[in-house]
């Protein structure tokens, strides 16, 4: 390489690593975040584990204890907190660690899927300087834990579909524990992505017999299975009941929920009518551009108020409530057709990734118009980018991409699916594959210009009549 083009690499990578490692130092100025599940759910739950008073998200006695929520990320609150007394912001400190840990684990999965090495360097450096996927190392939530287990599944699985026979089983049964650990971090659509991931994988396998698959199938089974087995005989033994781990927690079947479902189209307004619905000081007046309908919207504001003032953590609202808002979630249905309900789930979907990266409330980022202008046109990029990469994935049909652009399509199904979960951190666990993607969305064109232009090259040479000599490694 010239003196110049190294001397620029140099000072661009300097640059990026510079900008964000400050970005992350300047995150330690501010104590951990508590909002919605993390003050709700996790910081309780933690904090009565440290305390000896059980898995419960009580504050006061009697502690009464959880049968919805999975006990992983609580676990690891209460070991950050019992090894620094009780300090949040170790919290911070532990879960941007693990983010280093996500990033060395992107690198590998690079290298397992034989791409060269500016690949590798490009996800590392949109990883670092983006500060989308750093910002929620400030939050008390399971995402970046959540991240962690599943980007370390992906590279066990993508290891085992490459393995040597005497590392295959291993391997498989390693993924197998990680999926299930991954799992009691956080349920959402894991029921479904493991079964999925792992039947991908033996498809796509190497070459072996259908008896093997099967016991490699029968092993990683097992393995999810055994890693789920003691936290389902704590269910059984405390609650009499046989439920698979964090079952329970959907509570966006409640009628309101299903109601909300029908005309949310805006990240934003779950905050306000789904996570805050019961705040004394929330809205209790729904806009007007999304629900036209003036009878509609007064019977809701009726019910809501009502449901505010009965309402308990154990129960929800009471049968006069959920009533009158089943019959709105059937009228709904019946004044909002499909096509009607398909424009709201895509609009409510392209919001949440728009949002996730750029000016999103949670994201941590000085308050300057320049600076947010400048974050939400290079998150825009990236998203463009990584849409060029996925088609490139398709297009070749490369299995170890499509696994990863199967995880990005799961994250995406739920603000699609349900109203309920259009929210961006659902999306957050996508991240470091989208900036994979990404960063083969700016490689793949370039290296096929170059491709393009050694082959004009050669063709002007040769019909010039002079020959091209191959060029001459530079030994060291």
């Amino acid at each position: 390489m010239p003196t110049a083009k190294r001397l620029v690499l140099i000072l661009a990578l300097v640059l990026v690593f510079a900008t964000g490692l400050l970005y992350r130092i300047w995150l330690l100025r501010f104590d951990a975040c508590l909002d919605g599940d993390g003050i709700l759910r996790y910081e309780p739950l933690a904090r009565n584990l440290l305390a000896g008073n059980g898995f419960s998200h009580r504050w006061e006695p009697p502690y009464q204890l959880n049968r919805s929520d999975v006990p992983l990320y609580p676990l690891f609150l209460a070991g950050v907190y019992s090894l620094t007394g009780g300090w949040t912001k170790a919290a911070v400190v532990a879960q941007q660690l693990l983010e280093l840990g996500i990033l060395v684990m992107l690198w590998q999965i690079v290298r397992v899927l034989r791409f060269p090495k500016p690949v590798g360097m490009l996800t590392l450096g949109i990883a670092w300087v983006m500060p989308a996927f750093a910002s929620w190392t400030r939050w008390i939530s399971a995402e970046i834990l959540h991240t962690f287990g599943l980007v370390a599944f992906c590279y066990l699985l993508l290891l085992a579909c490459r393995a040597a026979p005497n590392w295959r089983g291993w391997l498989w049964a390693a993924a197998g524990i990680i999926g299930g650990l991954t799992l009691l971090v956080r349920v959402d659509v894991m029921y479904v992505f493991l079964p999925v991931a792992g039947l991908w994988g033996l498809v796509v396998a190497g070459r072996m017999g259908f008896s093997q698959r099967i016991a490699l199938l029968g092993v990683y089974a097992g393995a999810v299975c055994l890693t789920l087995l003691p936290w389902c005989i704590r269910d059984y033994i405390q609650f009499d009941t046989c439920q698979l781990p964090g079952i329970g927690q959907f509570d966006y079947k409640e009628p309101y929920a299903q109601w909300v479902n029908t005309w949310l189209d805006d990240p934003e307004l779950l905050r306000l009518y789904a996570w805050h619905r019961n705040d004394p000081a929330g809205p209790t007046d729904f806009p007007p551009d999304v629900l036209p309908d003036a009878n509609e919207r007064e019977r809701a504001r009726e019910a809501l108020l009502l449901g505010r003032q009965t309402v308990t953590r154990e129960t929800g609202y009471p049968a006069e409530v959920n009533a009158v808002f089943a019959s709105l979630h059937k009228e709904g249905k019946e004044k909002r057709p499909w096509d009607h309900q398909l424009r709201i789930s895509l609009k409510r979907t392209i919001l949440c990734w728009v949002q996730l990266g750029s000016a999103h409330g949670r994201l941590s980022w000085p308050n300057s118009t320049v600076l947010q202008a400048a974050l939400k046109g290079s998150w825009l990029a990236i998203l463009g980018s990584a849409l060029l990469g996925i088609a490139f994935a398709v297009a070749r049909r490369n299995a170890g991409l499509l696994l990863l652009a199967g995880l990005i399509a799961s994250r995406t199904a739920l603000p699609l699916i349900d109203g309920w979960m259009a929210d961006c951190r659902y999306l957050v666990q996508a991240l470091p594959f989208v900036y994979l993607f990404a960063a083969l969305g700016v490689w793949m064109p370039y290296s096929w210009w170059r491709t393009s232009r050694r082959r004009d090259t050669t063709e002007v040479a040769a019909e010039r009549g002079q020959e091209v000599l191959p060029a001459v490694p530079n030994r060291r």
